[in-house]
């Protein structure tokens, strides 16, 4: 792979910034620091910018990986801040692409080669990911490439749960990248500039995606190279803060708002957006979550008034509108999501399930 680069690139290899953000999370950052350390691609150096933990990750961190250049930022800039500052560094310093990493990634020793022999593949390549496997299973899919559906902004997904290495593959010009180890050309970065620090964490990838799109550039899968990712393939029975809940439905809007021009396109967006947001209420108040709720529906506001960056308590919905979507929560909120986003198959189910319930408490009275 390296004598394919050389060829392509002449006799130097393009250097890589391999950008690493830490906010609270040693372990997983030194295990993931081990692993980039183990990487056969030659030319690269490593940036890691810490968010302003409050644990002794900087002091340790300095200790144990002396060779990397720490940025520590006096405040948490989120996702998209703490990045942007270590690319700007990186593109100062020469690079000629920045490889985002996850704090909670482990790598292959070849994936980096692997990923760079990709994007000199074409001149229009701008940006590349690894398939991302699950730490805890290492050959179960987590992510393989996903795709834009122009007509209402909805991401699509193939199948991840599955064990088949080879069972998704799409080189469409409309494919969208995960940040969890996004490879970016110098000249990418040039055109489109850098993440939207207005989003602050979730949906940044996918923004960054579709500009890339925009501008003419392809987003591309390397599905020789692989990472394994701690986050599990299935993480909707993690426990989930009101930060989570606030950014996915802010930034959701965001990406929608940003991207769609059509008529029907704004209505099919917009009505799966009110079905998500119904169910996120309804799960939150049936957890007696009401942080959560409240962060919902205060994302939903935010996101509807074009107000980015951290999340913040000011400006909150109206009350008038906090209480009938508080009516909507406490009254059957997954059948209205349903019959909000024209599930018949599963409302039909659902009536199904409650009439056959209903039949035998029924029959046992009698």
């Amino acid at each position: 792979m390296c004598e394919l680069i050389k060829k392509k690139t002449g006799t130097s290899m393009p250097l890589v910034y391999i950008i690493i953000l830490n906010w609270k999370g040693l372990q997983d950052t030194l295990e993931c620091l081990e692993s980039v350390y183990r990487l056969d691609y030659p030319v690269f150096k490593v940036i890691v910018i810490d968010n302003c933990s409050s644990d002794d990750s900087v002091e340790t961190i300095r200790r144990e990986y002396p060779s990397v250049f720490l940025i520590e930022n006096s405040e948490n800039l989120g996702f998209t801040g703490g990045n942007n500052v270590a690319m700007k560094y990186a593109m100062k310093a020469g690079a000629d692409y920045v490889w985002l990493l996850n704090n909670d990634t482990v790598i292959e020793s070849g994936s980096l080669t692997k990923l760079v022999d990709k994007a000199e593949s074409a001149k229009n390549i701008g940006m590349v990911s690894p398939v991302i496997y699950c730490y805890l299973d290492k050959n179960l899919q987590q992510f393989t490439g996903s795709y834009v559906n122009w007509h209402n902004a909805q991401i699509l997904y193939p199948d991840r749960k599955t064990k088949n290495k080879n069972s998704y593959r799409y080189e469409g010009a409309n494919i969208c990248l995960w940040g969890t180890a996004l490879l970016i050309k110098k000249t990418t970065i040039e055109a489109i500039g850098y993440l939207n620090s207005e989003y602050f964490a979730y949906w940044e990838d996918t923004e960054y995606s579709l500009r890339a799109i925009r501008s003419g550039l392809q987003n591309a899968m390397c599905y020789e190279a692989k990472i394994f990712h701690k986050t599990p393939i299935d993480s909707s029975s993690l426990p989930k803060g009101s930060h989570y809940y606030y950014y996915m439905l802010r930034n959701c809007l965001f990406f929608g708002k940003s991207c769609l021009n059509s008529y029907s396109g704004k209505l099919s967006f917009y009505r799966n957006y009110a079905s998500n947001l119904i169910s996120s209420i309804g799960a939150c108040w049936q957890a007696g979550e009401m942080a959560s709720f409240n962060a919902c529906l205060n994302g939903a506001w935010h996101g509807f008034k074009n107000k980015g960056g951290a999340m913040t308590d000011d400006d909150p919905m109206p009350d008038r509108l906090v209480t009938v979507f508080k009516i909507i929560a406490n009254n059957h909120p997954f059948f209205m999501a349903d019959l909000m986003n024209f599930n018949i198959s599963k409302i039909f189910k659902e009536l199904c399930k409650r009439y056959k319930f209903r039949a035998q408490k029924l029959a046992r009275n009698n």
